[in-house]
């Protein structure tokens, strides 16, 4: 038989339910479950915060949209989101929009697979997407190699780079500069470019195959 039938809606912590089954709750946990042992399984707060933990009690998820906190999280550091839009992998406190941490050696590594059977391959794209304000040497993406020094409160250097940029945007006739950079003697400088088919040698205006030389660059940042 029937326990209990119970038509329109119902409300729990309220008097005004607008659905089926209203619960309004200003602190704390709206819903709960618990698991094995009495360990909360599941938390739902009142102020949109979503907890899912483990058998040990351990977070494996947590969503939360209010003040300062965490946006999205699950587990402790494995993938976190935060409200400005940054996602950390391995990390709680990403500082770009895509932060990848580990504290194992040799890691993280980045894997770009592609499994097709055809001769095509996998790629990395960096699109500088400035429209109709294109112009002569614009800046299109750079690779930097960075790590500290040894003083006493550790500084961020660049200790090598790779920039490319468009130097001619003419259409039918566009060109191109590839440049790698090095930190020689405590200042990372430009060692080597490559411009319309010449290489330069402490030179950004090659205007031979090969050309050796000393001129003002700007390394990769």
């Amino acid at each position: 038989t029937d326990g209990a039938i119970i038509e329109g809606c119902v409300g729990i912590g309220t008097s005004a339910p607008n659905t089926m089954l209203t619960v309004s709750k200003t602190s704390g946990n709206v819903f709960n479950v618990k698991g094995a042992g009495g360990a909360n399984v599941l938390n739902i707060g009142a102020t949109a915060v979503t907890t899912i933990t483990g058998t040990t009690g351990n977070t494996v998820f947590n969503l939360t949209n209010s003040g300062a906190g965490d946006y999205m999280n699950l587990g402790t550091t494995a993938f976190h989101v935060q409200k400005d839009g940054n996602v950390g992998i391995g990390t709680a406190t990403p500082s770009q929009l895509l932060h990848l941490s580990s504290t194992t050696s040799e890691k993280p590594q980045l894997l770009i697979e592609n499994i097709n059977t055809d001769a095509a391959q996998p790629r990395i794209v960096l699109y500088k997407n400035a429209g109709t304000s294109a112009a002569a040497d614009d800046a299109l993406g750079s690779i930097a190699f960075k790590g500290h020094d040894d003083s006493g409160t550790p500084v961020i250097k660049t200790y090598a780079g790779i920039k490319a940029y468009s130097t001619v945007v003419i259409g039918g006739s566009e060109e191109a500069r590839l440049d790698l950079s090095t930190y020689t003697a405590g200042a990372n400088n430009v060692t080597m470019s490559l411009l319309g088919g010449n290489v330069g040698i402490g030179t950004t205006t090659p205007g031979f195959g090969l050309t050796i030389g000393k001129s003002a660059s700007t390394p990769a940042a």
